[in-house]
């Protein structure tokens, strides 16, 4: 028992010995350290930094140096030169770096700036920060500050995505045409947790029947022929699939489709004609990639 007490002791011993050893060799790193710090005292700033024999101390001294001197060119002496790029341009607020770095630069200061600063940047950078901004406080006056054509309609097509998605009136929707005012209408629906008025309807059911857009041509005339909608509407408001059942071919396929769409169920599609399965699919998935 004796014997047993003793070798727990040794093991104890040693595992202490094997920590004292570890700390008096990392101190002995850090004096070293410390001492050809002060040995390059008398140098530059740059000369300090380089004697830092820790790799993470080093680079912190760097990236200070920059930033105290506001002397990005110091940067280059660091292993991540764009962790010290945007340090400095954090720190200063100063955008115009950005032009140096690439969008994980704009993205880090794009809270701490005003559209304006934005300004400062070049091409597509620029483009991007106005587009960041806009979005942000959901202003669509911004946009018109981008001079390409595209990346302007494609800022305002970003913000009025935004408004739809938090929207709870149909009107938001009307200046939308085909493929997107399907959609449009659906969110807004999702939004007030009900159907989509019947009125709204029929012209919906025309998106379904353009041919141009998903290539169905052996389908016409449905607008015409869904007649009385309030058991499509019924089927919506309740969740119950079954009523599509009940109506006539034309209606049916519509009640089916909304239904899918509401319900974002593309395996609901499978209920439709063979014809109509896959334009079905095709409407509910691009409706899902959009909400």
């Amino acid at each position: 028992m004796k014997n047993k007490k003793s070798k727990k002791e040794e093991i104890e011993a040693e595992r202490f010995r094997i920590v004292i050893y570890l700390l008096a060799f990392f101190l002995i790193l850090f004096l070293f350290s410390k001492l050809i710090f002060h040995f390059f005292e008398g140098g530059t700033g740059i000369e300090k930094c380089k004697g830092i024999i820790f790799q993470s101390f080093r680079e912190d001294c760097f990236q200070k140096l920059a930033q105290q001197t506001k002397n990005i060119s110091i940067c280059n002496f660091t292993i991540n030169k764009e962790n010290c790029l945007i340090s400095i341009a954090i720190s200063q607020k100063n955008i115009s770096i950005c032009n140096f770095v690439g969008i994980r630069c704009v993205n880090s200061l794009i809270n701490l700036i005003s559209q304006d600063e934005c300004l400062k940047l070049s091409g597509n950078l620029k483009d991007y920060c106005l587009i960041g901004k806009a979005y942000n406080a959901t202003n669509n006056s911004i946009c018109n500050l981008i001079e390409n054509s595209t990346a302007k309609k494609l800022c305002q097509g970003i913000i009025l995505q935004k408004q739809i998605m938090a929207s709870k009136n149909f009107s938001i929707c009307e200046n939308l045409s085909d493929i997107e005012k399907l959609v449009c209408l659906q969110i807004v629906a999702k939004n007030l947790n009900t159907s989509i008025p019947t009125n709204y309807l029929v012209n919906y059911s025309s998106f379904y029947l353009n041919a141009s857009v998903f290539n169905v041509s052996n389908i016409s005339g449905l607008t015409a022929a869904i007649g009385n909608l309030s058991i499509i509407g019924k089927a919506l408001h309740t969740k119950n699939l079954s009523l599509c059942s009940t109506l006539q071919r034309n209606q049916s396929i519509l009640c089916y489709l909304l239904f899918a769409l509401n319900t974002t169920n593309i395996d609901i599609c499978n209920y439709l004609p063979p014809d109509e399965v896959n334009a079905c699919k095709q409407l509910v998935s691009f409706y899902i990639s959009r909400v």
